[in-house]
């Protein structure tokens, strides 16, 4: 046991270069919590500068891989890999061969055209595969995602790292081991480091970041700007104004302010990051806006709760006490229906 401990700590916090699955035969089964990864296509890719991606053509390492990925894969545990819709049958029959199950299909929508053919080539693609019968999550993410463009500095296919972040935090628990075979750029290391599931290294950090504004930029991202897609979904959400206004608060506002609060450095995080990237606070604002008025349906009322909601954490209180406020200014502006009014719609 203390040996097999110690070969797995040999790979916690991170980056190994060399052949995945040589580097995987060396991990023990059973031993990571959660896959997200982004092989080659099998396309030959080449970018406007030329630049390729090594193995992109060959698929004799497809079914070693991904073999190699189930078994140190924890049982009742899933894993999230894109692919290549040109090559789905190949990579259907690898993930069916090593055991894999798919469980869900996610599209990342992009807002621009990576190539044009017959159609203009806007999205990504990937899917939710499973080992066991793993429980369903507590917040699922949406089946659409947006993809923010990367700009590809680090690598010709880079994901961004606020696409994955929401993923990581879904299908792991703060602490838990998340696995990428096909690191690239390091974008899904630094989601996984970001969402705290892995403990924080100094050296891995910086092969990932250049500085620390960089890091203090993503960690502001995955903070606040990874919870738009799921803050606009609760706001179109069924149910009555009050509750989706409450929804939206918690996403947006009392959930990343429990993270946050009480941490080292945590209260000038806001105040550097809106310095150093003022473009993320102003469209944190701009989304939060957007969900309220969609709720209310009136923007100037949204810019009036907004900046009220403000005001009620500028003593810095206790979580327990925020929610309360949060909920009497909710009860204000979208007033909760009685017990009467809801009996007399289930009557309906």
């Amino acid at each position: 046991m203390q040996a097999q401990a110690a070969v797995q700590n040999r790979f916690i916090n991170s980056i190994m270069q060399g052949d995945c699955i040589q580097v995987m035969r060396q991990m023990p089964a059973n031993s990571v919590d959660f896959i997200l990864t982004d092989p080659p296509y099998l396309v030959n890719y080449r970018d406007r500068s030329g630049r390729s991606i090594q193995n992109d053509v060959n698929e004799d390492w497809l079914k070693p891989a991904m073999r190699e990925a189930y078994r140190v894969l924890k049982m009742n545990r899933v894993a999230v890999m894109f692919y290549g819709w040109t090559k789905v049958d190949t990579f259907f029959a690898a993930w069916k061969d090593a055991g894999f199950q798919p469980v869900g299909h996610i599209v990342f929508r992009k807002t621009y055209s990576s190539k044009s053919r017959f159609l203009s080539y806007q999205h990504e693609q990937a899917f939710l595969l499973a080992k066991g019968r793993p429980p369903l999550p507590k917040q699922p993410p949406a089946d659409v995602m947006d993809m923010p463009y990367s700009g590809n500095k680090l690598h010709p296919t880079q994901k961004p790292v606020e696409a994955l972040a929401p993923l990581v935090r879904s299908f792991t628990l703060q602490g838990e081991l998340v696995l990428d075979p096909f690191a690239g750029s390091g974008s899904s290391c630094a989601a996984a480091i970001l969402t705290g599931r892995a403990n924080l290294s100094r050296t891995l950090l910086y092969r990932i970041f250049k500085d620390k504004e960089e890091i203090y930029q993503a960690v502001f991202v995955d903070w606040l700007i990874s919870r738009h897609p799921a803050a606009k979904q609760a706001a179109k959400e069924p149910g009555s104004p009050y509750e989706r206004l409450l929804s939206v608060c918690r996403l947006l506002v009392l959930e990343p302010w429990a993270e946050m609060h009480g941490t080292a450095m945590g209260s000038e995080f806001l105040e550097v990051c809106e310095r150093i990237a003022p473009e993320n606070k102003a469209l944190y604002r701009k989304i939060a806006h957007e969900c309220v008025a969609e709720i209310l349906g009136d923007k100037t009322s949204a810019e009036v709760f907004l900046l009220a909601l403000d005001g009620l954490f500028a003593d810095q209180s206790s979580m327990e006490l925020l929610v309360q406020r949060t909920e009497l200014l909710a009860a204000r502006f979208a007033p909760p229906r009685r017990r009467k009014e809801r009996s007399l719609d289930k009557a309906r």
